[in-house]
This record gives C-alpha cells, sequence and structure tokens, in this order.
C-alpha cells in the first residue's frame, strides 16, 4: 500500500498495487472515509481489509478516536465484518442511497508496551 498525500477535500489517498496495476484505494480525511474501491477481480482478498486498517491507524495517530463513513448500501457487511455500527437509517443525497456507519477506534491498539526492571 502507498501514499499520496493531496491538500483537498481529503488528506490521504491510499493506493494498493499488484503487478503495477492499481488494485485498490481508500481516501480519507480526518475521521472520515470517504470512498473506498477494489477492483472487482480483487474484492474478498483481503485488499478492502488492508486499506481500511490502514486507514483507521493514519487516523489514530492523528488523535482521531472514531471514524465516520456513508457506505453504499453495497459495502455496509464489509463494513460491518470490521467494527462498524450503523448509525442512522438510510439516507438519500444526490439521488444516491447511503447507509452512515461509526466504528470507535481502540485507542490501545497500536500501543507498545515494553517491560521495566523486575517484578
Amino acid at each position: 500500500i502507498s501514499e499520496l498525500v493531496l491538500m483537498s477535500k481529503v488528506s490521504d489517498i491510499l493506493v494498493a498495487e499488484s503487478m503495477g496495476l492499481i488494485v485498490g484505494v481508500v481516501a480519507r480525511k480526518k475521521d472520515r472515509i470517504f470512498s473506498l474501491f477494489v477492483d472487482t477481480k480483487q474484492q474478498r482478498t483481503g485488499i478492502g481489509t488492508a486499506l481500511l486498517q490502514k486507514a483507521e491507524q493514519l487516523a489514530q495517530k492523528e488523535g482521531v478516536y472514531k471514524m465516520k463513513i456513508r457506505a453504499s448500501l453495497f459495502a455496509v457487511p464489509f463494513y460491518l465484518k470490521h467494527g462498524y455500527k450503523k448509525s442512522t437509517g438510510v439516507v438519500s443525497a444526490h439521488g444516491l442511497l447511503y447507509q452512515p456507519v461509526i466504528k470507535i477506534l481502540n485507542p490501545l491498539q497500536n500501543l507498545e508496551i515494553t517491560a521495566r526492571g523486575s517484578l
């Protein structure tokens, strides 16, 4: 997974590549994921999970403790599988239906524990 940083609506665009081809992408800014797409031939291979986890890790490093996504109805099961919860009912905007989902990030997930002294 490589990273591009843009100064626009999104602050991070993470790209998954395979054999020189882009097979997945996620766009994120602060506590929001704006889009996560995986090539249809590469779905269910872990690429989406890896992109989502990397986006969450970057958010945590910025002090974000919860992530919000306007998930397409097709993608809702993917996000629920990864710990997201529906935050409201289905919403319509600009002719599209989406399901808002939210996840409280584990602040201890990236915690490093080292032993000091003896017990």
